[in-house]
């Protein structure tokens, strides 16, 4: 199926991960014209910047630095002008799970400046960018988390920055992008657990894979490309052009964590 994407320009924060870089190839696949930013120099940033190649741009920035994200955004427009679709990818999963009893404030200060303000830099330059260059059609995507839906013991810092992602920020701004394109959208996708180089390790822990595999319907873990096919499918104005204000999971159905294991119930029930 024509997904109407050729020519189109496209962000994409975060570019270096596991979503990002399929969302890349993905969005390179269909014609695009590709930006790419990644944080760190590292094995995954390398592999963003020889899969973009001389099709698209990589830009090394700060998402949490607001004169950073002013620089990203004029590199862009001195390059491309408008930006059709914005694909905020980039956020951190705290290594330690910790209780908020014992979690340090820089912890929790930390978290929020990589998963909240850095996306709320990108949606404000980006809305400036729809200001300036002038056009019916635009797309924002977040990625969220069944985190943010669900909450997460021991990660409640990562757990309330989705959430004021996925919930607080989209339903407002898909009231907002319309003043600047009028079938502008604001989409938010919400994965569960996923084989990415932020998850590896957990996931190699099979009773912790297991345990999630309980509140599942489909018992896999999601790929990068199950994330990004949506994401392809959400920046498609011919495929996804009444769709907004959506918070859309995949997570193989999961309804929610198991608290407690099948032995730890047993002797609870009468």
């Amino acid at each position: 199926m024509n997904l109407d994407l050729k020519n189109k320009v496209v962000l994409i924060t975060g570019a270096a991960g596991g979503i990002g870089i399929s969302c890349i190839i993905n969005y390179l696949n269909e014609g695009s014209k590709v930006i790419g930013t990644y944080r760190s120099i590292n094995n995954y940033s390398k592999t963003l910047i020889d899969t973009i190649g001389k099709k698209g741009l990589a830009v090394n920035v700060d998402l949490r630095d607001e004169e950073d994200v002013k620089k990203l955004f004029a590199k862009v427009n001195k390059r491309y002008g408008r930006i059709d679709v914005l694909v905020c990818v980039a956020s951190i999963w705290p290594t330690k799970f910790v209780n908020i009893s014992d979690m340090p404030f820089q912890r929790w200060q930390s978290t929020f400046s990589s998963n909240v303000d850095s996306i709320f830099l990108c949606c404000k330059e980006y809305f400036n960018n729809l200001k300036r260059y002038k056009g019916d059609f635009a797309s924002l995507i977040l990625i969220g988390s069944v985190a943010g839906t669900y909450g997460l013991a021991g990660k409640s810092d990562y757990a309330a920055s989705k959430s004021a992602v996925m919930y607080g920020l989209a339903k407002s701004l898909k009231n907002e992008i319309i003043e600047y394109a009028k079938f502008g959208r604001v989409n938010v996708i919400s994965p569960g657990w996923t084989n990415t180089p932020m998850t590896e390790n957990y996931l190699k822990d099979r009773n912790c894979v297991k345990r999630a595999m309980q509140t599942m319907p489909l018992t896999k873990v999601a790929s990068p490309e199950d994330i990004s096919k949506l994401a392809i499918f959400l920046g498609s104005e011919k495929c996804s052009g009444h769709i907004t204000g959506e918070v859309i999971n995949v997570a193989g159905g999961m309804e929610g964590r198991v608290l407690h294991k099948i032995e730890e119930i047993d002797p609870l029930i009468p």
